[in-house]
């Protein structure tokens, strides 16, 4: 897929876990084959939980027994870079986290002193903006967001106050993004699609490069995969495709764009304005601006396509409802 960056996603960590078997089965064979390739990849530490010493939160001393293992082995590796913690959720506070996470910063520092840290923060990794004014005591840290539909539509706004705004001060890389439409590749938190999500993400990163990206996640199961479960890859208004040709550096494109229906003659009962005629229907635009809407009062509106020749359809996409509202409906 062109990457350049494999993100390894250490799961299941607990005080007792024997590290070197991890190791061998899960961290080293697939950093090996990462570096064979003359890739990155990011060593994970893939926790989503409460931190502290609160009753099942993560204690600081799990986290820095995995990386007291972890630093010594690939510390001296340029390809490898560390995760410290994915998704530390509460206490939702900077600088309760900042004291946290700040002893196993320096214990990985002893024995990896040049390796390029990504941090994440409290409440799934979305408070990054505690670190324009009280940044980790480090040389070489970046810090990490993670972003999904669920925070809302990505306007620059949006965006800017999440993390853009910071990324003119900080190194910010985004470690998470992503969606599929409503339905069994997605949930409440991953719910979106290509056209109102994923192409107005890609135009806001695209115009900024020094924020880099890991999409997640190139999986069968996990949400929001990129695959079906028979690993297909996902197309149209889900996000696999997408990613793929974003990687491959092809143009920004929604699936509307190239639709067979594209250019077909349209008739409509009703029309509410000139703005929202009928055309819309058939314009490879399905962006709010680009809806057919009928008059007020026209109570069994119709649109009826005609194609310019035969054609065998296996399935009409219908786009209905406002901004992130129900999306493609087959």
């Amino acid at each position: 897929w062109k990457t350049r960056a494999l993100r390894l996603p250490v799961t299941e960590i607990g005080a007792t876990t024997d590290l070197a078997a991890y190791d061998a089965e899960y961290i080293a064979p697939y950093v090996a084959q990462a570096v064979d390739l003359g890739m990155y990849v990011i060593v994970d530490l893939h926790l989503v939980r409460d931190y502290g010493d609160a009753a099942g939160a993560v204690p600081r001393s799990t986290v820095e027994r995995f990386w007291d293992y972890i630093a010594p082995r690939y510390g001296d590796n340029p390809n490898v870079i560390f995760e410290v913690f994915n998704e530390p959720i509460n206490p939702a506070d900077w600088s309760t986290w900042k004291q946290y996470i700040q002893p196993v910063v320096d214990g990985i520092r002893e024995s990896a002193p040049d390796t390029l840290l990504l941090m994440g923060s409290p409440q799934w990794s979305t408070m990054l903006n505690g670190a324009l004014t009280d940044p980790i005591d480090d040389h070489n840290t970046a810090y990490v967001y993670h972003l999904y539909p669920n925070q809302g539509a990505p306007t620059t706004s949006l965006l800017d106050g999440k993390f853009g705004t910071a990324a003119q001060q900080l190194p910010v890389v985004v470690t998470e993004f992503g969606w599929n439409p409503p339905g069994e590749f997605s949930d409440s938190i991953t719910a979106g699609t290509t056209t109102n999500w994923g192409v107005p993400f890609r135009a806001y990163m695209d115009a900024r490069p020094w924020i880099n990206w890991q999409a997640w996640i190139l999986d069968n199961f996990w949400k929001p995969q990129m695959f079906d479960y028979d690993w297909n890859v996902l197309g149209g208004e889900h996000q696999g495709q997408f990613i793929k040709d974003w990687l491959a550096g092809e143009p920004s494109m929604s699936p509307c764009a190239t639709h067979d229906a594209v250019g077909a003659a349209v008739s409509v009962s009703s029309t509410y304005s000139a703005a929202y005629g009928g055309d819309n229907l058939v314009d490879g635009d399905c962006s709010d601006g680009g809806r057919w809407l009928s008059a007020v009062g026209d109570a069994t509106p119709t649109a009826t396509v005609t194609l310019a020749a035969p054609l065998d359809v296996t399935s009409v996409g219908v786009y209905s409802g406002y901004g992130a509202g129900s999306g493609t409906v087959r």
